[in-house]
């Protein structure tokens, strides 16, 4: 089988993927790119005109090559034309200390504020306003909004957006770098004081329709008998809508190895283009049927998009299966993996940044699998058993999933879910059952007593969805934690799958022998980096708003020192910490809480610690009053200021000589800014982690 030739569009794809990751990685902009494509781009018809009329066919490569460029060059270029920051007009340049926004996503509810993505329309600078671009991410604290704005209304904010921060802790999720990829820069922070809205939105627009009928349906749901956690998911599964989803249900879901079904993607747009292509197979059988077919299938995979929001999930989502429909409708069947890769390079071309998106990847690589590889996997066994067949059936298609996209769910969520086969054979079938019954809840809701029992039986199933969730999550060794997984190390993984995959459809011994050198690289790297961890010795102090957390790592074992709050914070630790230990490779991990008690200095009362480290001193203080003059310094290496402290830095180094001086999260902005002033002043070297991010210091 000449995959080359039965694939065309994957060979357009995939160096206009190379372009936009060779963008990504090296970000320079050129004003000679458009020109040289140009250039190339005449170059191929000129020699593909010229071939033709010679019919040499020995030197095609040519033809090939010079495409390639061109595909490369173009992702390129693509990709640096969506870096909107350092335009003329964007809100990176211009100056101002208040702006007019457009509401571009609605609200989402968080812990404590509502969230939005607004779009920059204007800036005040001097009582002048003038016209600027760029998006914004605002959060508005919960006791200031009376009244939340709904998607495209105008607002007036009071307070200039600030550039988002990069990660504050080794191996923290990039949020900044997450950010950047949507087209947004900077956020704000706001109380009622800081905003109005100016302008309610009059304007009909597809997306503020699709926003008004999703929050229809989703009160429709609301009035049934799905309340708490039952509603949570059951919005999540059938309209994408997660906002109510806790912290605790989605992590357990992801513990039990069934977080994908969490979300609009190809698996749900997937599940309504099987039952609507076997629903209307019928008109297969009529003249011009599959024509009609095309259309109604179409039609209510973008009417599915719709109601959900219109969001970029259910799009993408939308999108894929209708090159696949058109595809599979032509005179000629287009196989399939052309008209994924079709679909892929349009969304590219549309938006390259979707090419780091996790959705995105991990879609696209599950279904190319199983598409490709499941009929193999299948037909390894043939049951006679109906039912049995199911299963089995279900079984492979769960293990060609896992198998294509584990190496990117160990690199993200550094987790490998043990049980996520019996999982995903008791989940995958019982969520397409709820997902069919609640949207019979919404297409009865004009006859009450039908659409409450209908909505009695989802709450039945979504109660069993969350049963065994848990029940998974519960079970002795589900979760393999703390797998730390470089991109080279996912690379050399993900050339074994292709090899060993190769090797089963093609037949040939010769893809084993290259799985087995690449999978020898893959240990020989994987030594190294244990080797590295192994002999790691750190001060880390990290960065966490309100709290302070020092560790001390030697090796893989790791003693970290926390305030009384944060150590009874699961949540938080989780969220602030998590990435760290993956990140420093730590297996064993010590708790200690801090207590800022009396510390006897010589002739002197402070509260705080004095922590020593092998040969290093740290001091960690909270300011009260002092009891008199002392006779020496006492000479630290670090001196870790935290919380509220009113102590002037000149009060302080009456009784500290220090090497350094760190300010943690703790301490408040406006004094932190305070003491880094008395710092610059006294050429006392400081680190500021809401300014740098966590304090490694290396000891090796």
């Amino acid at each position: 089988m000449q995959y080359r030739h039965q694939f065309p569009m994957i060979r357009l794809l995939a160096p206009y993927m190379l372009g936009i990751i060779l963008a990504i990685w090296l970000q320079y902009i050129s004003l000679w790119i458009g020109p040289i494509i140009l250039a190339f781009f005449f170059a191929l018809v000129a020699w593909n005109s010229r071939n033709k009329r010679k019919g040499k066919y020995e030197s095609r490569w040519i033809f090939g090559f010079l495409l390639s460029l061109c595909l490369i060059l173009l992702g390129y270029q693509s990709l640096i034309n969506h870096i909107y920051k350092d335009r003329p007009g964007h809100l990176s340049i211009e100056t101002g200390t208040s702006c007019m926004v457009r509401i571009s996503e609605p609200a989402t509810e968080k812990e404590r504020s509502w969230k939005l993505i607004a779009e920059v329309i204007a800036i005040r600078d001097q009582g002048i306003y003038k016209a600027c671009s760029g998006n914004v991410l605002i959060y508005l604290s919960k006791d200031s909004a009376i009244q939340l704005p709904s998607y495209g209304d105008i607002l007036f904010i009071g307070k200039r957006p600030v550039e988002v921060a990069p990660p504050s802790n080794p191996g923290s999720f990039n949020y900044r770098k997450y950010l950047e990829s949507k087209g947004i820069y900077h956020q704000v922070y706001l109380t009622g004081k800081e905003w109005i809205i100016v302008q309610k939105n009059s304007s009909l627009s597809l997306k503020s329709a699709a926003v008004s009928i999703r929050d229809y349906l989703l009160n429709i749901l609301k009035n049934t008998d799905l309340k708490g956690e039952e509603f949570g998911v059951a919005a999540t599964l059938i309209l994408g809508y997660d906002d109510e989803l806790d912290y605790s249900t989605r992590k357990e879901y992801s513990s039990a190895g069934v977080v994908h079904i969490l979300g609009i993607s190809g698996l749900h747009v997937g599940i309504i283009y099987l039952v609507l292509n076997m629903m209307l197979g019928f008109l297969d059988r009529i003249r011009h049927g599959k024509y009609i077919k095309l259309v109604l299938i179409l039609v209510l995979i973008w009417f599915y998009a719709f109601i959900t929001g219109l969001s970029p999930a259910a799009q993408r989502a939308a999108a894929m299966f209708t090159f696949v429909v058109l595809g599979n409708t032509g005179k000629r069947n287009v196989h399939i993996i052309n008209s994924l890769a079709t679909s892929a390079f349009f969304l590219l071309l549309m938006d390259p940044y979707l090419i780091t998106n996790i959705g995105f990847q991990f879609s696209y690589l599950s279904v190319c699998g199983i598409v490709l590889i499941y009929e193999y996997v299948y037909r390894i066994w043939q049951p006679k058993s109906w039912w049995i067949d199911k299963i089995w059936s279900l079984t492979a298609m769960s293990l060609v999933a896992q198998w294509v996209t584990f190496p990117l769910s160990l690199y993200y969520f550094h987790q490998f879910p043990v049980y996520f086969l019996p999982a995903n054979l008791l989940v995958i079938p019982l969520s397409n059952l709820v997902i069919y019954s609640g949207m019979g809840v919404l297409a009865t809701s004009f006859i009450p007593w039908l659409c409450n029992i209908i909505a009695l039986i989802t709450s039945y199933m979504v109660t069993a969805l969350n049963g065994i969730a848990h029940f998974i999550d519960s079970l002795p060794y589900s979760l393999v934690p703390n797998l730390y997984l470089t991109m080279p190390r996912m690379l050399l993984i993900y050339g074994c799958i292709i090899a060993i995959s190769s090797s089963l459809i093609l037949k040939r011994k010769t893809y084993f022998k290259i799985a087995f050198c690449l999978w020898t690289a893959f240990c020989l790297l994987s030594t190294f980096d244990n080797l590295k961890f192994m002999h790691q010795n750190k001060i880390v102090v990290y960065h966490i708003n309100k709290h302070t957390a020092i560790g001390f790592i030697n090796g893989r074992s790791s003693l970290l020192h926390m305030d009384s709050l944060l150590s009874g914070d699961i949540k938080s630790i989780d969220f602030n910490l998590g990435g760290s230990r993956t990140f420093f490779g730590l297996k064993d991990i010590t708790y200690h809480q801090l207590t800022f008690l009396y510390e006897q200095i010589p002739k002197s009362l402070i509260n705080g610690q004095i922590l020593q480290y092998q040969n290093k001193k740290i001091g960690l203080i909270k300011g009260l009053p002092l009891a008199r003059k002392c006779a020496s310094k006492l000479t630290l290496d670090y001196l870790v200021i935290t919380g509220n402290q009113w102590l002037t830095l000149d009060q302080l180094l009456k009784y500290y000589s220090p090497e350094m001086i760190i300010l943690d999260g703790s301490v408040a902005t406006s004094r932190c800014n305070k003491y880094i002033e008395s710092c610059k002043k006294k050429g006392i070297p400081y680190w500021s982690t809401r300014e740098k991010g966590a304090f490694i210091a290396d000891l090796r």
